[in-house]
């Protein structure tokens, strides 16, 4: 499995967001092997399905917010991403990790519990 590429902006600010986390540990392992291949594996096949056009997604347990970048960094062409997860403190790596999807208002990190939020409602 490999994604076709990653932006060297985006792998810019997953090392912010590493450096600049407060376990910088726990930020790692969302980079941990495992943990990519499992993201571009849903990544591939959701390519495989073909679903370009304008998509909104939720991602709910969204931890980190690495799966974000991965699908905006796809050929799936996703508008918007609602990251949703209920430890406070991947809120803000994760809007690192997306700080440029972040900043063209097609990124946003919540910190909600899954089972009340409605992201696309």
């Amino acid at each position: 499995m490999a994604l076709s590429k990653v932006e060297l902006e985006d792998v810019m600010f997953w090392m912010d967001a590493i450096r600049n986390s407060d376990d910088r540990y726990r930020t790692l392992e969302s980079f941990w092997k495992g943990q990519l291949r499992s993201k571009v594996w849903l990544v591939e096949a959701l390519e495989e399905l073909n679903l370009r056009g304008k998509n909104r997604i939720a991602i709910y347990g969204g931890w980190n917010g690495v799966l974000a970048s991965l699908l905006f960094n796809s050929k799936l062409g996703i508008d918007h991403i609602t990251s949703i997860d209920i430890d406070p403190t991947c809120k803000d790596i994760a809007n690192t990790i997306n700080k440029r999807y972040e900043i063209e208002g097609r990124f946003n990190a919540v910190t909600a519990d899954m089972v009340s939020y409605t992201a696309l409602g």
